[in-house]
């Protein structure tokens, strides 16, 4: 583009100083000095300048438009939503399928839609698949919002489920694959426009290392068995502390007692019954631990 500018400019002046040399030749003497001539071609060398400059300058200034379009365009990209849709293995299994969708723009989408491209194509058995995924409410009626990074998980596909209760094979799910179309807006309700391809052969040859999920599930039972073990012990240190303290008699126990002997007494009376002196035993006062040890030594 710049050679081109440079010939048409040089093609320019060429002419210009032509046009100044043919109005010479008509209207003035042959006989003029030759700092006349001089003048004349640097006159002419002059206007050409002016003129390629102006068209650099406006050169110049469309260069300049263009970098700020650009400019904008860019900015806009990098702060619009978008939502993203892929296949996920979920922590507890890589037999646990499931989809997870998620704004990895940098600003907040709205009125969020998921559609199957072409349902009506697949096959009874894709329908199946697709709509374990789809059972979820969000897949079928749509997201209100959004926000930036965050996210939602569909329904999943448990692979270790026999072939009759989930009604597919292996080979079915991994032979499955349809297209996912996400429409969705952002704050200025302009919209935007996603398709995503989704094949469950991918999934071939994940594998994860660690523990399987029932050992980890085991392991798991078996702290929160031995964190209740201390939890039961040291109920029980506070229950024998606790009866230390409380094992006399308070003052209110005994004018309670008091009134209730009493009681007992003046119906015997009223009854003609022979009154004599009850013996009423003393508590005894429960032994500590210590003790309780030393005893069984």
């Amino acid at each position: 583009m710049n050679y081109i500018n440079t010939v048409l400019l040089s093609v320019i002046c060429f002419l210009v100083i032509c046009i100044f040399l043919l109005d010479i030749s008509f209207n003035i003497s042959w006989e003029a000095s030759i700092t006349d001539w001089l003048s004349v071609i640097i006159y002419a060398c002059t206007f050409g300048t002016a003129i390629w400059a102006a068209i650099t300058a406006k050169n110049a200034l469309n260069e300049n438009k263009r970098m700020a379009n650009d400019n904008r365009r860019l900015v806009d990209a990098q702060t619009e939503p978008f939502v993203d849709i892929k296949l996920e293995i979920m922590p507890e299994s890589v037999n646990w399928v499931r989809l997870k969708i998620q704004n990895l723009g940098l600003s907040s989408a709205f009125n969020i839609k998921f559609t199957i491209k072409d349902i009506d194509l697949q096959n009874n058995i894709s329908k199946i698949i697709i709509n374990k995924f789809f059972e979820i409410s969000f897949m079928r009626h749509g997201l209100n919002y959004l926000s930036k990074s965050d996210f939602r998980y569909t329904g999943f596909i448990n692979l270790l489920e026999r072939n009759r209760q989930r009604g597919f094979t292996l080979n079915d799910f991994l032979g499955t694959e349809f297209t996912v179309k996400i429409t969705f807006e952002d704050i200025n309700k302009k919209q935007y426009q996603s398709e995503f391809l989704l094949a469950m052969n991918e999934l071939i040859g994940i594998y994860r290392i660690g523990k399987s999920f029932e050992e980890q599930l085991i392991g798991q039972m078996k702290n929160i068995d031995h964190t209740l073990m201390m939890i039961v012990d040291e109920h029980k240190i506070f229950n024998n502390q606790y009866e230390k303290t409380q094992s006399g008699w308070t003052e209110s126990d005994l004018k309670f007692k008091l009134s209730k002997i009493k009681a007992i007494r003046k119906r015997d009376e009223y009854l003609g019954r022979t009154s004599r002196e009850k013996l009423y035993e003393k508590p005894e006062k429960k032994q500590s631990i210590n003790q309780i040890r030393r005893q069984m030594k």
